[in-house]
């Protein structure tokens, strides 16, 4: 065997792993576009609930809030952002409201909590996704800021995490 045949039969062999290759990332890329339509069609949805993200917010704020959380939805659901940041933003925004009106209607900081604690698997689901350990924090800090018992529910949040870092579970 000369030089010329061990080239040719590692070319040959590069190519195998070429062509094994070119599958898995044409799949991918499929996924992605798939991705891109559902963030496109999501983000869409979001931005049509942008006037009731406002509306019922003012009705779950700090009366000395009102008009800060106007801001923050026009900043945080705004159609200049990608789709994808504005689906995400939306989760955001919905699962604060929810839980907002979770402690205004009376119901504890824990059963507040169960509705975004990624720890214990939860099932709800905002706009089409689900709660991230990330944004479940992101939920905890606003809901702090435009609560009357937002502080509270940060405070159990955090405590929460704590203990279970300490058990291994985070």
């Amino acid at each position: 065997m000369n030089m010329f045949d061990i080239a040719q039969i590692i070319a040959s062999s590069i190519e195998e792993e070429s062509a094994q290759i070119k599958e898995p990332i044409e799949v991918n890329f499929n996924v992605m576009n798939e991705l891109k339509e559902l963030e496109k069609i999501n983000g869409e949805k979001v931005l049509a609930k942008k006037e009731f993200y406002k509306q019922m917010g003012s009705l779950l704020v700090k009366n000395n809030l009102k008009d800060e959380w106007v801001n923050y939805i026009d900043r945080e659901i705004n159609s200049k952002l990608s789709f994808g940041d504005i689906w995400y933003n939306g989760m955001k925004v919905e699962a604060v409201l929810k839980c907002m009106e979770s402690l205004s209607k009376g119901y504890s900081i824990e059963d507040t909590y169960a509705i975004i604690n990624v720890q214990a698997g939860t099932e709800e689901t905002f706009n089409g996704g689900r709660i991230t350990g990330f944004l479940n924090y992101l939920v905890a800090k606003d809901v702090a800021k435009f609560h009357e018992k937002g502080l509270e529910f940060l405070g159990y949040r955090d405590e929460y995490i704590k203990e279970n870092i300490n058990k291994g579970r985070c």
